[in-house]
């Protein structure tokens, strides 16, 4: 396992994963609308987005006069207009029409996490049709040592699946870039709850990645495989060597071990700790010896 560090170059975070820290005040909220954009652009259909454009466009509208008083008015009345009429003639509503927009998007991750699993099971469809462009250029012969060159060579039936491989590597990335931003921004496990204070403090200020092992959300139950660093020249390489293993789970098809390796603990060395401590308590004895915890490591 790779020790991690606040600069650490094999992040596995998508770039718009990372924006809530990049250029923005420690603590804001991230841009959810972009969040929601490229939901839809999937063509997921996200739970309360309609109303929460709506209560957004409430939060930019002029607020309408109070009505003025008459006769007709109590006492009470007239008092009450005056304390709304000063209100409105503020020049200062900004903070207000702030304060109340980050309460909605706040409810609005909120919402996203509670229906993460219909949302991400809606996505499974555009992952799979990935994955398959991905395999049937496995099957045609395409391998990591394919280029330019190599293709020369080729049918056309080969050099179009070649061809098409970057794109294809870029539909896949950006699918996991909203699967880590619904568990970064809105919480849904795995997320920063299960880091150490140092990386989820680093991450929050745009320093450091959340160095989550994304791996456990888009690979088999079971099968350890392990997403490599993005390579910008060939974005499709990283899931050509994997495409067996690929499979977009949603957070009830997470098991708690899923939950372990994601937030960087050797699980084997884990069970080991575990069958000594069983054996140490048949025996009358406690040993700690082979405990492990999160110290802040991540895996490539």
């Amino acid at each position: 396992m790779r020790p991690y560090t606040l600069v650490d170059p094999f992040s596995l975070d998508l770039d718009d994963a990372r924006l809530p820290g990049a250029g923005m005040t420690f603590g804001a909220l991230p841009p959810v609308g972009k969040l929601i954009d490229d939901l839809e652009a999937f063509g997921v259909d996200v739970p309360d987005a309609a109303h929460w454009r709506d209560l957004v466009a409430a939060t930019q509208a002029p607020a309408a006069p109070p009505s003025a008083p008459g006769l007709d008015f109590t006492a009470e009345q007239v008092a009450a207009y005056i304390r709304e009429s000063a209100a409105h003639e503020s020049i200062d509503l900004v903070p207000a029409r702030q304060r109340a927009a980050a309460a909605i998007d706040k409810a609005m991750l909120a919402s996203i996490r509670d229906h993460a699993d219909q949302i991400i099971s809606a996505l499974k469809p555009e992952f799979e049709r990935g994955v398959q462009a991905i395999r049937s250029a496995l099957d045609l012969g395409i391998t990591e040592d394919d280029d330019q060159r190599t293709m020369r060579r080729a049918s056309a039936e080969v050099r179009a699946a070649f061809e098409a491989l970057p794109v294809v590597g870029a539909h896949l990335d950006e699918i996991l870039s909203v699967r880590q931003r619904i568990s970064l921004w809105a919480g849904a496990e795995p997320n920063l709850d299960g880091m150490v204070p140092q990386i989820v403090n680093a991450y929050r200020q745009g320093i450091g990645p959340s160095s989550i092992d994304w791996s456990v959300c888009i690979t088999k139950p079971g099968s350890r495989a392990q997403l490599s660093k993005r390579d910008p020249g060939r974005p499709w390489l990283r899931w050509l060597d994997i495409v067996d293993y690929l499979e977009l789970r949603t957070v009830s098809e997470l098991e708690p071990e899923d939950l372990l390796i994601a937030a960087g603990h050797d699980v084997a060395s884990l069970q080991v700790a575990a069958v000594q401590r069983l054996e140490g308590s048949e025996t009358g004895t406690v040993s700690n010896v082979g405990t492990v915890s999160n110290v802040g490591f991540a895996t490539v």
